[in-house]
């Protein structure tokens, strides 16, 4: 079976992770297409390449997934508009969503349909058994172990789907990755605050019609190199809320570098 492999994002904790690729998808031929930021650590770049078969890694910069500013600007402002204090990530709109997407999709553009199957993932995304019997030509595979993704976690009637992990054929995984294209027009359909699994979810239902799988106990996210988490997880520990504190004040630290003037309307909100 052959496998693309498509990682996007930071490669924190992938050191910890890589050797579970081999648990996911045992006796197969994997290739690696990566997308990671300009300003990764060269030793994380080749600890990927020594321990996979990379055939495409890009570094990309923030101005290069900049397209789309004028639709991030309203994010933040409807987003935040009717939110008066912060106290955690939840109310938050996802404003840099796009940006995600089109680093996720830009690790894909190069996938031949060669494949078996693609499959969209993270650097830190932990494999906990073999995917090989789950995966399905008819529908994509998709995981029910991160937060927002369980199957009473609904939306405008349509379930929410995590958006760190996609599996299928290259046929419904083109469809999928079509997400970043669509997003822009996301007020034409909802005034709600822009959030990523509900919207993600919206997306495969309602626009692309998209038959889904859900399955369990397949993945997690490392934290560090004794702890990872998902929805079984039965401890919540520091490590993790010192992870989750770290993301927010990244996200809001990339909000008020991008979008500065945009930035200070709504700065009050922070306690």
């Amino acid at each position: 079976m052959k496998i693309a492999l498509c990682l996007s994002g930071q490669m924190r904790a992938m050191k910890h992770t890589i050797h579970t690729i081999e648990t996911a998808f045992p006796d197969c031929d994997v290739d690696i297409y990566a997308t990671i930021w300009d300003y990764e650590d060269n030793r994380n770049i080749n600890r990927l390449k020594y321990n996979s078969n990379v055939v495409y890694l890009e570094k990309i910069t923030n101005d290069e997934l900049a397209t789309q500013q004028e639709f991030e600007r309203e994010v933040i402002r409807r987003g935040f508009s009717d939110i008066r204090s912060i106290r955690n990530w939840a109310p938050i709109p996802v404003w840099n969503l796009i940006r995600i997407e089109m680093m996720a999709k830009n690790s894909f553009r190069p996938v031949t349909s060669d494949y078996d199957y693609v499959v969209r993932s993270r650097f830190d995304m932990k494999y906990l058994q073999n995917l090989r019997p789950l995966l399905n030509k008819d529908s994509i595979l998709l995981s029910e172990d991160i937060g927002g993704s369980a199957p009473n976690d609904l939306w405008k009637d349509t379930r929410q789907v995590f958006d760190g992990f996609a599996a299928g054929s290259f046929t419904n995984m083109l469809k999928y990755y079509g997400f970043s294209t669509w997003l822009p027009s996301y007020f034409d359909y909802h005034d709600d605050v822009l959030k990523a699994e509900r919207t993600l979810g919206w997306y495969l239902d309602r626009v692309i019609k998209l038959k889904r799988t859900y399955h369990s106990d397949i993945i997690g996210i490392q934290i560090n190199g004794e702890e990872w988490y998902n929805r079984s997880t039965k401890e919540r520990s520091e490590s993790l809320d010192n992870k989750q504190k770290t993301t927010f004040n990244f996200y809001k630290e990339d909000m008020k570098n991008n979008h500065p003037d945009v930035f200070n309307e709504i700065e009050h909100c922070f306690d």
